[in-house]
């Protein structure tokens, strides 16, 4: 692994240590861009994290707002609002830096128009002009732009840099739900019941923690900004064109205040079908969380067709509500693209019969003001709307679960030596250490109670009695009383489903007591049925973070029969088992659980039937010298079946349906006739048989006792179990490949139309720019040239800008996990290597070959309407009123909204189908690998990619792929009008455009390995949750939640490293593009005055459209790498 001593990390707050200027245009990112420029970067390269976007700041300090909401809710009998705690954790600072920002850029977007009229008017005059005057605007004009960018980057990172935090805070809080950390007055506890966390399912809960947080943690604090501006550019906007063209000009804005009521409509529809998307998705991650975690009982009844077919129809079902989400998006794409023209055409049309004449300073001042009114307006609050109605949805589906019903548990300082009775539907725990996290400090532990300063053990149970709800008359369990005096062992029998677990859970404080008392002195370790162990060695899931004492450990192990076991295994101890324990069969993961719960020496022990997956000898074994010779001095409640155990138990209680059936030593209910039905009959063979047997025995679970050919695997399973180790998830290096890119546009066409497709674009945007050109060039030679530099300068900016670093990653992953399955790959996750290339997109394009070349089509017919407009401005008063030359507008005006209608649809429809072709080939891909690559792979890390991966691919890489592929159509017609009007600027717009496309390349190296790591590093998040699930009741019990909390706190912060690294890249490039945008833009009005004295080679289009050019070269570069 590199070292990372190549270059100086900034110190933990770069805010505090760095420059103002070196904060505002990002240098202190240059050293990593540098490194990233010359090696693959790895996680010794993540800039430090600061204190306060740590996940353990923010978690706590939403914890703090949302436990104030909480209880003011509650004192005014209203339901607490999850919003508003997300509100209230905006600071002060970050604010004051959003709201400044903000007002530059809108700022500089109003002055823009004002400069670009003013120096119209003048160098169309045919009077003579003050020439300083004429640089100072030049000058102002290069200068606005370049503060406009600064602001409009520090008001997108802040805001980036928010989002990260609310979505740390939000899966803090969640998991804190899990536990134990919300204190109220008079010091009760709430506990999620094990019974209440059923409504959710692991699938819906990881779907919480990365498809909905995910979206507070990308764009949605942006574009709420943004929509909020989008009001005082709107206003100022029409307070410009009211007072600098006329009445007229305004009525066509009217028209797009007209619009936003419909907008809101269709964001609040597009916000209901998103909370129906999300219940889909549930069920999908549901069942793909099945597939994962019970990948072996899958592969061995052969159910991998009828699991496919399952997922494929609840995938269909989704795709079907996200496509009248598209439906709806590509209906408010269309209106925002062909808006703008619809308003201009209105307002020209009036100003043309009333009479004002249009001149190229008004027109070209309308367009720009239009423009502004379109993306500071429309746009920003559109996006705004839809993005707050998405947050809203996911922010209640979060909230959903915060307000689960809890346990009242009692904390520590309530613990007395007198029983206490709480309410009739409350029971009362009475624990020194239940909750209380073992200590890890000097003292050493023994398994003699000589050592502990306690009171005599107890546990008393009290007419106790348990419903799932409130409402229901039907018990689970009904007044249960018994006591469990010191150094006891009571076993528990009845029949399956008796309510024999149930009961225990109670006592453990897993489930809701409805009515009755349960009173203990001591700690308390319960042990379910269902064995954990988490990814790690055998020692350490014994230890379980306890001190290590090698006579009492060496105790344990043989009491428990794991000695032998440890013989076999590789490493022995040290054998690392996998996420789910796969190396440990059955048996041996239960005396794993088993030797854990020793281990901790609690007080009292609640075992739920822990020998039922070993032999009658194993567990012969176990019961003398663990159950009765270790656990002798303590209050043992043994779940059991069979006749040996309650033989020797102090107490036998039989429950039956949920009631005390009868209780007893074991000779007094077999007399009695109570008990016979309960013995297991196998038992019974084993007891009769066991002194017969003279041959000494060895360790083998019941799984394994009837199959010889068991005992035989376990040698071989040698090698495997070394490499089941969890390792580091492997990445890509490089850049992403074009066959990546290939096989995602594949599943829509044949290569041959892909191939067609690209020829046609070049033809289409060819005839486009002639046309365009019009009176600029003629003759066939003009022709000729105009058509192979169309088509280079197309093709070459494809080429230099088809590499992103975001949605292509997604892509990647998701290619990677499919490879990964089918390789089955042990080392983590296949780390695919080169460049994305343009065949990975053409995979995506090949459903429906005729939308593709439609588009291309269309989005040259957007630039028809402004260029016509264009044309109209030149021609006399009276030509201008022309019923055809205005009729001509209106068909081009019309012909914008129409096709871009027809262009969004085609494009969301496409994307859609390769998005459900990509997710059947994943799982069948899943489906078909080998066990060894799910015992070698979390389930977070396979889950996360059908989550938060798929999620970027069915939403985000539709929208921003086909906005930068809208923008780089319209822009190829300004570049060819800039540098035909005048050669000249040649010299400057290639130099300039090919270092925009450097800066790209070099950005996208770094940016490319930050967004896989970031993607890795989001992985062992879910895996985390997904763990802490399935070991929840063990966790809970022996008090090690702050444990996992500060683990979770740690995946977070190494998260947040590499997110943060992301968003400050992307700015870092965002901010010299404008600088050359902004230099592009000065330059281009400093030529427009030196060629001022020629008037035949002064066109307003040269100046409009040469300005606009470096604006939206800028958009477009910045759009294309983030795209993929």
């Amino acid at each position: 692994m590199a070292s990372k001593g190549s270059y100086k990390k900034i110190s933990c707050d770069e805010d505090k240590k760095v420059s103002f200027v070196s904060s505002l245009f990002y240098r202190w990112m240059n050293g990593v861009l540098k490194e990233g420029s010359q090696r693959p970067l790895d996680q010794n390269d993540f800039l430090p994290l600061s204190d306060e976007n740590s996940g353990r700041f923010v978690t706590n300090k939403l914890k703090k707002i949302w436990e104030s909401e909480k209880h003011h809710c509650k004192m005014n009998g209203k339901r607490p609002k999850l919003w508003k705690s997300v509100f209230y954790m905006l600071s002060a600072k970050d604010v004051i830096i959003i709201l400044m920002g903000n007002i530059l850029c809108t700022t500089s977007r109003l002055l823009f128009p004002l400069f670009l009229g003013y120096l119209v008017s003048k160098l169309m005059s045919t009077e003579a002009e003050n020439a300083y005057r004429l640089y100072a605007c030049a000058l102002a004009m290069c200068l606005n732009g370049l503060i406009g960018g600064l602001g409009m980057h520090q008001d997108s990172y802040r805001c980036e840099i928010l989002g990260i935090k609310i979505g740390s805070a939000l899966r803090g809080l969640v998991y804190h739900k899990l536990w134990l950390f919300f204190t109220f007055k008079d010091n009760l506890t709430l506990l999620l019941s094990k019974q209440t966390l059923l409504k959710f399912t692991a699938g819906r809960l990881l779907d919480l923690i990365s498809n909905d947080v995910k979206r507070m943690e990308e764009e949605t604090v942006k574009f709420f900004v943004a929509a909020v501006f989008a009001v005082p550019a709107y206003v100022g906007a029409i307070f410009l064109i009211y007072n600098l063209i006329g009445w007229q000009a305004v009525m066509g804005v009217f028209l797009l205040c007209f619009l936003m009521p419909y907008f809101a409509v269709l964001s609040y529809a597009n916000a209901k079908l998103r909370l129906r998307t999300a219940t889909v998705s549930d069920q999908r991650i549901s069942l793909m969380n099945q597939v994962v975690s019970g990948i072996r009982a899958v592969k061995t009844h052969a159910w991998e067709d009828e699991y496919r077919r399952k997922i494929k129809h609840v995938r269909r079902n989704e795709i079907s509500v996200i496509s009248k989400r598209t439906a709806i998006q590509s209906s408010i794409d269309a209106l925002l693209y062909s808006a703008t023209p619809l308003a201009t055409l209105v307002s020209v049309i009036i100003m043309v019969l009333t009479g004002q004449t249009l001149t190229p300073a008004n027109v070209f001042m309308l367009l720009s003001f239009m423009g502004v009114i379109k993306f500071s307006g429309m746009v920003n609050m559109t996006s705004g709307l839809m993005v707050t109605y998405d947050a809203y949805v996911s922010l209640g589906r979060i909230e959903e679960f915060l307000l689960l019903e809890n346990l009242l548990q009692a904390s520590e300082s309530d613990v007395s030596n007198e029983p206490q009775q709480k309410a009739k539907s409350t029971a009362t725990y009475l624990s020194r250490s239940y909750l209380k996290k073992e200590e890890e400090n000097t003292e050493k532990v023994s398994l003699s109670r000589e050592s502990r300063e306690l009171g005599p053990t107890i546990l008393c149970v009290s007419n106790l009695s348990y419903a799932k709800t409130h409402h229901e008359d039907e018990f689970i369990l009904e007044d249960i009383n018994f006591f469990a005096p010191s150094k006891s062992l009571t076993v528990i029998t009845g029949p399956v489903g008796s309510g024999k677990s149930t009961l225990l859970s109670a006592i453990a404080g897993e489930i809701w007591n409805t009515i009755g008392t349960i009173d203990y002195q001591g700690s308390v370790i319960y042990l379910p049925q269902t064995a954990w162990v988490f990814s790690g060695t055998v020692k350490e899931n014994i230890l379980f973070g306890q001190p290590f004492e090698e006579s009492k450990y060496e105790i344990i192990i043989d009491a428990c029969a794991l000695k032998e076991d440890f013989q076999r295994l590789p490493d022995g101890d040290q054998t690392v088992v996998g996420e789910r324990g796969e190396v440990l069969s059955g048996g041996q993961q239960a005396r794993v659980s088993l030797a854990r719960a020793v281990y901790a020496e609690g007080d009292i022990y609640l075992l739920d039937d822990p020998l039922s997956a070993v032999d009658f000898k194993v567990g012969q074994h176990i019961f003398n010298k663990c159950i009765k010779d270790l656990l002798g001095d303590k209050i043992v409640l043994f779940a059991s079946h069979q006749q040996q155990h309650m033989e020797n138990a102090d107490e036998v209680i039989v429950l039956y349906k949920g009631r005390v059936l009868d209780k007893g030593r074991f000779t007094e209910l077999q007399e009695k006739g109570v008990i016979n039905s309960t013995v297991d009959p196998l038992c019974k063979v084993a007891l009769k048989d066991k002194t017969d047997s003279s041959e000494p025995f060895c360790w083998e679970d019941k799984e394994e006792h009837d199959d010889a050919e068991k005992c035989q695997i376990i040698h071989p399973l040698t090698n495997e179990a070394k490499s089941l180790e969890i390792a580091r998830e492997d990445r890509g290096i490089g850049v992403v490949t074009s066959r990546l890119y290939w096989d995602y546009f594949r599943s829509g066409a044949h290569p041959l139309m892909l191939t067609g497709m690209v020829g046609l674009s070049l033809i289409t945007q060819g005839k486009l720019i002639l046309q365009t050109l019009g009176q600029a060039l003629t003759g066939e030679t003009a022709t000729f040239f105009l058509y192979f530099v169309s088509s280079i300068l197309l093709f070459c900016f494809q080429v230099a800008l088809r590499d992103t670093a975001q949605i292509s990653d997604h892509v990647s992953d998701i290619s990677l996990a499919r490879t990964s399955a089918r390789q089955a790959g042990v080392n983590g996750e296949f780390r695919a290597k080169g460049r994305a290339g343009v065949f990975l997109l053409a995979d995506h394009t090949k459903v429906n070959f005729n939308h593709r070349i439609l588009m291309v089509f269309l989005s040259a017919i957007i630039v028809a309407p402004d260029l016509w407009l264009s044309f109209l401005a030149r021609l006399n008063p009276e030509d201008q009123k022309n019923k055809t030359y205005l009729s001509v507008f209106a068909c081009l005006v019309g012909a914008c909204f129409i096709f871009t209608i027809v262009r969004a649809h085609g494009f969301f429809h496409v994307c859609l189908k390769c998005a459900e072709r990509l997710h059947d080939k994943m799982v069948v891909a899943i489906l078909q690998a080998p066990v060894l690559f799910f015992d070698s792979n979390p389930v977070g890390r396979i889950l996360n990619r059908f989550s938060n991966d798929i999620g970027c691919v069915d939403e985000m890489l539709p929208k921003t792929f086909l906005a930068a592929m809208q923008m780089l159509l319209v822009i190829f017609g300004q570049i060819l009008v800039t540098v035909v009007t005048n050669v000249w600027l040649m010299f400057l717009v290639v130099p300039i455009s090919m270092l925009v496309v450097f800066l790209s390349n070099y950005y996208l190296k770094t940016a490319r390995e930050l967004k896989r790591l970031e993607s890795i590093s989001r992985s062992p998040v879910f895996a985390h949750f997904s763990e802490t699930l399935i070991g929840l009741d063990t966790i809970r019990t022996r008090g090690r939640q702050t444990d996992f909390v500060d683990a979770l706190y740690r995946y977070q912060d190494v998260h947040n490293q590499a997110y943060i690294m992301v968003m400050a890249s992307g700015r870092w490039l965002g901010t010299r593009l404008d600088c050359l945008a902004s230099l592009l833009v000065g330059a281009v009005a400093l030529a427009a005055i030196l060629v001022s004295q020629d008037a035949e080679k002064t066109s307003p289009e040269f100046i409009d459209s040469s300005s606009n050019f470096s604006f939206q070269l800028t958009l477009v570069s910045l759009l294309f790498t983030s795209s993929e």
